[in-house]
C-alpha cells in the first residue's frame, strides 16, 4: 500500500489488494524510484570504475558494428507490446545485431535474427553494455534499475510506451505508467528516446534517427540521483530522522 487508500486497514472501503492493507506508516516503503513525497526514495547506485571505462571505450570505436541488447531475461517481453517483433526486424534489416540475455522459449520470427547469450553473470552482462549502442526496452519489466546502468556504459535507451492494464490492476497505487520507465520518459535525458511501437509511421521513423545519431563511445556520468554518494546521503538521512520503533 504505496499511498494511504490502498494501506489503511481501518478504512470504511479499503482497496482490494493482495499487497495492499497493512497499515504500516507510509514512510517504511522504501521505493527504487522517487515516486510520492509520501514514501521513503532509497533508489540504488552505480559504481563508475575508471579502469573498465577506458577498456569500453575502446570496444565502442568500431563503427563498422552496430549493436542493440534487448533490455529483459524473459523472452515473452517482446510480446508485451503490439508492434515489438515486427520493429525488431525492421532494426535488424537496417543493419544493426541483436544480442540478447534471456531464458524462455524462442520467438521464431526472430529466432534467426538475434544473438541470445542466455541469463549471464553481471560481468558478463556488463561486457555486452560496453559494446552495445542501443538498449532496447520491450515494454516489460517495469522500472528496473538496468535502464539506468545501460546509460551510465554510453547506451541509448529505447523506452517503451506500454499500457498498464491487468499488470498493475492489483497493485496496491493508483500510479498507472505510460512509459516502461516513467521516471526517465520525464528527464529530458538525451540518450533517453521514447518510443511508441504500436505507431508504425513513429517507429519506422525511430530507426531512421537511430542510424544518424552519433551514440556515446564513453560512459555517460551516473545520473546523481542513482550515484552512490546521493544514495549514501538518503541513508544517513533515514538514519538520522526515522524513527519506526516508537
Amino acid at each position: 500500500g504505496t499511498q494511504q487508500q490502498f494501506n489503511c486497514q481501518s478504512c470504511r472501503e479499503p482497496y482490494k489488494s493482495p499487497y495492499g492493507n497493512i497499515g504500516l506508516d507510509l514512510k517504511q516503503f522504501f521505493t527504487y524510484y522517487p515516486h510520492t513525497p509520501e514514501n521513503s526514495f532509497a533508489g540504488f547506485a552505480f559504481i563508475s570504475n575508471p579502469k573498465y571505462a577506458e577498456m569500453c571505450a575502446a570496444k565502442k570505436t568500431n563503427p563498422k558494428v552496430k549493436m542493440a541488447l534487448l533490455y529483459g531475461k524473459d523472452s515473452r517481453y517482446m510480446l508485451t507490446v503490439n508492434g515489438t517483433v515486427k520493429w525488431l526486424k525492421a532494426l535488424a534489416s537496417s543493419g544493426y545485431q541483436l544480442h540478447a540475455t534471456m531464458g524462455g522459449p524462442a520467438i521464431p520470427e526472430l529466432e534467426k535474427l538475434i544473438m541470445n547469450h542466455r541469463v549471464v553473470s553481471p560481468a558478463a552482462f556488463q561486457n555486452l553494455l560496453c559494446k552495445t549502442q542501443i538498449f532496447v526496452g520491450l515494454g516489460m519489466p517495469i522500472e528496473g534499475p538496468a535502464p539506468i546502468e545501460a546509460l551510465s556504459f554510453g547506451a541509448t535507451f529505447l523506452n517503451a510506451k506500454i499500457d498498464p492494464g491487468e499488470f498493475f490492476e492489483l497493485k496496491p497505487t493508483s500510479r498507472r505508467p505510460i512509459y516502461q520507465n516513467d521516471i526517465l520518459a520525464s528527464t529530458n535525458h538525451a540518450s533517453v528516446l521514447n518510443i511508441d511501437y504500436t505507431n508504425y509511421s513513429e517507429s519506422q521513423g525511430m530507426i531512421t534517427l537511430l542510424n544518424n545519431r552519433r551514440h556515446a563511445k564513453e560512459r555517460n556520468p551516473i545520473i546523481e540521483q542513482f550515484s552512490p554518494s546521493a544514495m549514501l546521503m538518503r541513508f544517513l538521512h533515514f538514519y538520522n530522522e526515522y524513527n519506526f520503533c516508537t
